[in-house]
């Protein structure tokens, strides 16, 4: 499976209605290859707030006449197909790109994914931070331009890279699978972002479940999605229902 690095850099947080995507970084290995990058401002409704322009450097005047979300979206969607998204603290990057997905009228992702964050804290449960910051000073990998979206992709790769002591791009896909569980689901929120887009639209959906059978098999079900909470998805494959814990759901598809 590809890999995908990516990394947002937004106006606010995602509890913050209002804000969006201001730049995005895209970066998609397969092996030991890098099969596609790419990076842009995003231009969009609504001012760059002071503050977060202090952080990233952004400022709502270097977004004017830069591609807008959807614009970006349509050239770069492609390399999102099937792919293995990873981010460092994924629930808020998928997130905030699920919301400005919504908001163009867009299908959101619910692409399998891994957490550095959540890996970092597993692996190395004795560190003081795990902010992307103090990793790469504890790896010691470069970090050029910190805050800004390329830039910190290249030292999420980094510190992966020098964590598994080779490109995550190179791991057997049964153990890259493994690795997208231990986010658990609140690493994985954005996914219930196309289930709710499915359910609103009675649309059918394919669920990918991590693990049925053992460590390296995993299975699916296909059907409509009848409800879900934080907990559990609840659905009607044709007849029957299914229940499916969250834990469990490592990728969600349109069927």
């Amino acid at each position: 499976m590809h890999i995908a690095y990516l990394d947002v850099e937004t106006s606010g947080l995602l509890r913050d209605p209002e804000a969006r995507v201001v730049e995005w970084a895209l970066s998609v290995w397969d092996g030991d290859k890098e099969i596609f990058r790419g990076e842009s401002l995003v231009s969009g409704k609504g001012p760059i707030p002071e503050e977060v322009s202090r952080i990233n450097g952004i400022t709502t005047e270097m977004t004017v006449g830069c591609p807008t979300f959807r614009e970006l979206y349509g050239e770069w969607k492609e390399h999102l197909k099937k792919a293995i998204v990873v981010a460092h603290n994924l629930s808020f990057d998928l997130g905030m790109i699920n919301r400005d997905l919504i908001r163009q009228g867009e299908i959101p992702l619910g692409n399998p994914g891994i957490d550095s964050l959540a890996l970092f804290r597993r692996m190395k449960p004795d560190l003081s931070s795990y902010k992307l910051t103090e990793l790469v000073r504890i790896m010691g990998v470069l970090h050029e331009n910190p805050h800004r979206a390329m830039g910190d992709v290249d030292a999420m790769r980094g510190i992966l890279t020098r964590l598994f002591e080779k490109s995550l791009s190179t791991h057997d896909e049964g153990v890259l699978r493994m690795w997208c569980g231990w986010g658990g689901t609140s690493a994985h929120r954005y996914q219930r972002d196309l289930l709710s887009w499915a359910r609103d639209r009675d649309m059918s959906v394919m669920i990918e479940r991590n693990f049925p059978g053992g460590l390296l098999s995993w299975g699916c079900v296909e059907g409509k999605v009848v409800s879900f909470n934080g907990e559990s998805v609840l659905v009607d494959t044709g007849g029957n229902r299914s229940v499916l814990s969250l834990e469990d759901v490592m990728a969600v598809y349109l069927a």
